[in-house]
Protein backbone atom coordinates (compact mmCIF):
# COMPACT_ATOMS: atom_id res chain seq x y z
CA UNK A 1 0.00 0.00 0.00
CA UNK A 2 1.14 3.33 -0.93
CA UNK A 3 -0.04 6.91 1.03
CA UNK A 4 0.41 8.56 3.95
CA UNK A 5 -1.01 7.93 7.73
CA UNK A 6 0.30 7.70 11.27
CA UNK A 7 2.24 5.26 12.21
CA UNK A 8 -0.41 2.28 13.09
CA UNK A 9 0.31 1.17 16.76
CA UNK A 10 -1.15 -2.92 15.66
CA UNK A 11 2.75 -3.83 15.25
CA UNK A 12 3.85 -2.75 19.10
CA UNK A 13 0.24 -3.81 20.58
CA UNK A 14 1.34 -7.40 19.21
CA UNK A 15 4.88 -7.01 20.30
CA UNK A 16 3.38 -6.07 23.62
CA UNK A 17 0.83 -9.17 23.96
CA UNK A 18 3.55 -11.45 23.18
CA UNK A 19 5.42 -10.21 26.46
CA UNK A 20 2.06 -10.46 28.33
CA UNK A 21 0.26 -7.66 27.83
CA UNK A 22 -3.50 -8.79 28.37
CA UNK A 23 -5.00 -5.25 28.64
CA UNK A 24 -7.28 -4.04 26.12
CA UNK A 25 -6.55 -2.92 22.48
CA UNK A 26 -8.01 0.37 23.06
CA UNK A 27 -6.08 1.50 26.06
CA UNK A 28 -3.55 0.32 24.19
CA UNK A 29 -3.72 2.76 21.33
CA UNK A 30 -4.11 5.57 23.71
CA UNK A 31 -1.04 5.06 25.39
CA UNK A 32 0.70 4.66 22.45
CA UNK A 33 -0.28 7.72 20.75
CA UNK A 34 0.18 9.81 23.92
CA UNK A 35 3.98 8.31 24.10
CA UNK A 36 4.57 8.41 20.25
CA UNK A 37 3.69 12.24 20.48
CA UNK A 38 5.64 12.72 23.31
CA UNK A 39 9.06 10.95 21.76
CA UNK A 40 7.98 12.93 18.12
CA UNK A 41 7.90 16.42 19.99
CA UNK A 42 9.87 16.46 22.71
CA UNK A 43 11.68 13.51 22.90
CA UNK A 44 13.77 13.55 20.86
CA UNK A 45 11.75 12.35 17.55
CA UNK A 46 13.16 15.61 15.37
CA UNK A 47 10.16 14.78 13.48
CA UNK A 48 10.75 12.79 11.14
CA UNK A 49 11.72 14.91 8.59
CA UNK A 50 13.79 12.48 6.83
CA UNK A 51 16.93 13.16 8.28
CA UNK A 52 17.36 9.84 11.03
CA UNK A 53 15.03 7.64 12.32
CA UNK A 54 14.91 6.42 15.88
CA UNK A 55 14.03 4.20 18.98
CA UNK A 56 12.15 4.56 22.11
CA UNK A 57 11.26 2.21 25.08
CA UNK A 58 7.68 2.17 25.65
CA UNK A 59 5.78 1.00 29.08
CA UNK A 60 2.13 0.19 29.02
CA UNK A 61 0.19 -0.54 31.96
CA UNK A 62 -2.79 -2.23 32.43
CA UNK A 63 -4.72 -4.30 35.50
CA UNK A 64 -6.19 -7.19 36.66
CA UNK A 65 -8.23 -8.08 39.82
CA UNK A 66 -7.62 -10.64 41.92
CA UNK A 67 -10.72 -12.23 44.06
CA UNK A 68 -10.19 -13.87 47.64
CA UNK A 69 -12.62 -15.65 49.51
CA UNK A 70 -12.99 -14.50 53.13
CA UNK A 71 -14.97 -16.55 55.67
CA UNK A 72 -16.18 -14.24 58.68
CA UNK A 73 -18.15 -16.33 61.28
CA UNK A 74 -19.42 -18.76 58.97
CA UNK A 75 -20.12 -16.27 56.20
CA UNK A 76 -17.75 -16.65 53.09
CA UNK A 77 -17.12 -12.94 51.20
CA UNK A 78 -15.27 -12.48 48.42
CA UNK A 79 -13.10 -9.67 48.31
CA UNK A 80 -11.58 -8.01 44.73
CA UNK A 81 -7.40 -6.74 44.67
CA UNK A 82 -6.68 -4.71 41.97
CA UNK A 83 -3.34 -5.62 40.42
CA UNK A 84 -1.34 -2.97 38.82
CA UNK A 85 1.06 -4.41 35.82
CA UNK A 86 3.14 -3.02 33.00
CA UNK A 87 5.43 -4.78 29.85
CA UNK A 88 8.44 -2.33 28.20
CA UNK A 89 8.90 -2.97 24.26
CA UNK A 90 11.30 -1.17 22.54
CA UNK A 91 9.69 0.90 19.48
CA UNK A 92 11.54 1.33 16.42
CA UNK A 93 11.15 4.05 13.78
CA UNK A 94 12.50 3.86 10.55
CA UNK A 95 13.63 7.51 8.60
CA UNK A 96 13.31 5.37 5.50
CA UNK A 97 9.31 4.78 6.46
CA UNK A 98 8.37 8.17 7.79
CA UNK A 99 8.71 11.75 6.76
CA UNK A 100 6.88 15.08 7.06
CA UNK A 101 6.18 14.97 11.04
CA UNK A 102 5.39 10.85 11.09
CA UNK A 103 3.79 10.31 7.73
CA UNK A 104 4.17 6.77 6.68
CA UNK A 105 4.20 6.61 2.91
CA UNK A 106 4.03 2.78 3.04
CA UNK A 107 0.22 2.65 3.99
CA UNK A 108 -2.86 3.28 2.74
CA UNK A 109 -3.40 5.17 -0.69
CA UNK A 110 -3.12 3.66 -4.40
CA UNK A 111 -0.72 3.53 -7.28
CA UNK A 112 -2.92 5.57 -9.02
CA UNK A 113 -4.30 9.12 -8.94
CA UNK A 114 -7.73 9.38 -7.10
CA UNK A 115 -8.49 12.17 -9.65
CA UNK A 116 -9.99 9.16 -12.03
CA UNK A 117 -11.86 8.31 -9.29
CA UNK A 118 -13.12 11.25 -8.52
CA UNK A 119 -13.89 11.85 -11.81
CA UNK A 120 -16.14 8.23 -11.78
CA UNK A 121 -17.89 8.71 -8.88
CA UNK A 122 -19.35 12.44 -10.24
CA UNK A 123 -20.51 10.93 -13.05
CA UNK A 124 -21.86 8.19 -11.12
CA UNK A 125 -23.59 10.53 -8.95
CA UNK A 126 -25.40 12.69 -11.62
CA UNK A 127 -25.95 9.22 -13.63
CA UNK A 128 -27.83 8.13 -10.73
CA UNK A 129 -29.76 11.64 -9.73
CA UNK A 130 -30.74 11.24 -14.04
CA UNK A 131 -31.92 8.26 -13.03
CA UNK A 132 -34.21 9.60 -10.42
CA UNK A 133 -35.51 12.67 -11.97
CA UNK A 134 -36.51 10.78 -15.09
CA UNK A 135 -38.26 12.20 -17.97
CA UNK A 136 -36.59 13.25 -20.91
CA UNK A 137 -34.53 16.45 -22.16
CA UNK A 138 -33.31 17.60 -25.60
CA UNK A 139 -31.76 20.65 -27.09
CA UNK A 140 -33.82 22.87 -29.75
CA UNK A 141 -32.49 22.43 -32.91
CA UNK A 142 -33.03 25.84 -34.07
CA UNK A 143 -32.10 27.85 -30.56
CA UNK A 144 -29.87 25.86 -28.95
CA UNK A 145 -32.08 25.74 -25.88
CA UNK A 146 -31.81 23.47 -23.49
CA UNK A 147 -35.47 21.64 -22.67
CA UNK A 148 -36.88 19.43 -19.59
CA UNK A 149 -40.08 17.18 -20.10
CA UNK A 150 -41.37 15.53 -16.93
CA UNK A 151 -43.56 13.32 -19.04
CA UNK A 152 -40.33 12.11 -20.98
CA UNK A 153 -41.17 13.43 -24.13
CA UNK A 154 -39.91 11.62 -27.14
CA UNK A 155 -39.47 14.67 -29.00
CA UNK A 156 -40.60 15.61 -33.06
CA UNK A 157 -38.58 17.21 -35.92
CA UNK A 158 -37.29 20.35 -34.16
CA UNK A 159 -36.20 18.45 -30.81
CA UNK A 160 -34.88 15.37 -30.35
CA UNK A 161 -34.65 14.07 -26.47
CA UNK A 162 -33.51 11.30 -24.62
CA UNK A 163 -34.98 9.49 -21.98
CA UNK A 164 -32.76 10.60 -18.43
CA UNK A 165 -33.62 7.54 -16.80
CA UNK A 166 -32.46 5.25 -19.63
CA UNK A 167 -28.89 7.24 -20.43
CA UNK A 168 -28.37 7.33 -16.20
CA UNK A 169 -29.09 3.78 -16.03
CA UNK A 170 -26.64 3.07 -19.32
CA UNK A 171 -24.27 6.23 -17.59
CA UNK A 172 -24.24 4.19 -14.29
CA UNK A 173 -23.64 0.57 -15.71
CA UNK A 174 -20.62 2.25 -17.44
CA UNK A 175 -19.29 4.10 -14.09
CA UNK A 176 -19.59 0.74 -12.75
CA UNK A 177 -17.25 -0.78 -14.84
CA UNK A 178 -14.76 1.89 -15.10
CA UNK A 179 -14.85 1.65 -11.03
CA UNK A 180 -13.96 -1.76 -10.87
CA UNK A 181 -11.83 -1.43 -13.94
CA UNK A 182 -9.61 1.02 -11.53
CA UNK A 183 -10.03 -0.66 -8.40
CA UNK A 184 -8.46 -4.03 -10.38
CA UNK A 185 -5.50 -1.43 -12.29
CA UNK A 186 -4.53 -0.50 -8.45
CA UNK A 187 -4.10 -3.89 -7.66
CA UNK A 188 -2.17 -5.09 -10.32
CA UNK A 189 0.33 -2.02 -9.87
CA UNK A 190 0.41 -3.20 -6.20
CA UNK A 191 2.87 -5.19 -4.29
CA UNK A 192 -0.05 -7.35 -3.42
CA UNK A 193 -0.31 -7.54 0.40
CA UNK A 194 -3.02 -8.04 2.56
CA UNK A 195 -4.18 -4.46 2.41
CA UNK A 196 -4.20 -4.49 -1.41
CA UNK A 197 -5.93 -7.40 -1.54
CA UNK A 198 -8.69 -5.19 1.28
CA UNK A 199 -8.82 -2.51 -0.70
CA UNK A 200 -9.99 -4.34 -3.94
CA UNK A 201 -12.49 -6.08 -1.87
CA UNK A 202 -13.60 -2.56 -1.36
CA UNK A 203 -13.10 -0.92 -4.39
CA UNK A 204 -15.28 -4.22 -6.37
CA UNK A 205 -18.25 -3.97 -3.32
CA UNK A 206 -18.34 -0.50 -4.31
CA UNK A 207 -19.02 -1.03 -7.87
CA UNK A 208 -21.42 -4.29 -7.68
CA UNK A 209 -23.55 -1.99 -5.30
CA UNK A 210 -23.79 0.78 -7.77
CA UNK A 211 -24.93 -1.59 -10.58
CA UNK A 212 -28.19 -1.69 -8.69
CA UNK A 213 -30.44 1.15 -8.18
CA UNK A 214 -31.57 0.79 -4.13
CA UNK A 215 -27.88 0.04 -3.48
CA UNK A 216 -26.10 2.62 -5.84
CA UNK A 217 -25.87 5.56 -3.25
CA UNK A 218 -24.57 3.24 -0.63
CA UNK A 219 -22.07 1.86 -3.63
CA UNK A 220 -21.17 6.11 -4.65
CA UNK A 221 -20.71 6.66 -0.74
CA UNK A 222 -18.12 3.90 -0.44
CA UNK A 223 -16.04 5.04 -2.90
CA UNK A 224 -15.97 8.30 -1.53
CA UNK A 225 -14.86 6.82 1.98
CA UNK A 226 -12.34 5.20 -0.06
CA UNK A 227 -11.17 7.79 -1.67
CA UNK A 228 -10.59 9.92 1.12
CA UNK A 229 -8.46 7.18 3.04
CA UNK A 230 -11.44 6.59 4.99
CA UNK A 231 -10.42 2.71 4.97
CA UNK A 232 -6.80 3.52 5.33
CA UNK A 233 -6.78 2.54 8.48
CA UNK A 234 -8.42 -1.33 8.04
CA UNK A 235 -5.74 -1.59 4.81
CA UNK A 236 -3.11 -0.67 7.33
CA UNK A 237 -4.73 -3.30 10.02
CA UNK A 238 -4.41 -5.85 7.05
CA UNK A 239 -0.77 -5.31 6.01
CA UNK A 240 0.06 -5.87 9.65
CA UNK A 241 -1.63 -8.93 10.33
CA UNK A 242 0.26 -10.42 7.35
CA UNK A 243 3.43 -8.88 8.65
CA UNK A 244 2.90 -10.66 12.03
CA UNK A 245 1.59 -14.04 9.65
CA UNK A 246 4.79 -14.06 7.78
CA UNK A 247 7.13 -13.67 10.82
CA UNK A 248 5.39 -15.83 12.99
CA UNK A 249 2.51 -18.28 10.67
CA UNK A 250 -0.02 -17.34 12.66
CA UNK A 251 -2.06 -14.00 13.82
CA UNK A 252 -3.31 -12.97 16.90
CA UNK A 253 -7.54 -11.71 17.30
CA UNK A 254 -8.80 -10.74 20.51
CA UNK A 255 -10.48 -13.52 21.98
CA UNK A 256 -12.99 -12.49 25.27
CA UNK A 257 -11.09 -9.36 25.44
CA UNK A 258 -7.88 -11.00 25.54
CA UNK A 259 -4.78 -11.22 22.57
CA UNK A 260 -4.91 -14.80 21.99
CA UNK A 261 -2.05 -16.15 18.93
CA UNK A 262 -4.00 -18.43 16.76
CA UNK A 263 -1.17 -20.93 14.57
CA UNK A 264 -2.06 -21.55 10.69
CA UNK A 265 1.57 -22.47 9.82
CA UNK A 266 5.07 -23.18 10.69
CA UNK A 267 6.73 -20.25 10.60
Amino acid sequence: MTGDGDPDPWAAYIRASMRGYTGGYGNFSDQYYDKYYEYLFTGGGGGFSGSGGGSTSMTFTWHTWNDHNEVVNGEVFVTSEKINQSVTIQVLFDAGNYQNNGMNPNNGGSPLSTWPSWVNNGANAAAYGATVKGGSAGMLKTSATLRYYPSAWTGNQYIKTYNLTKVGTGVGYGTSFVGAGLGAVNFALSDKSWGDYGALGISLTSAALTCFPYTTPIGIGIGVVDITGGFNGFYNYLDNHQEFYNNTGGVILPINNIPTFIPIRRP
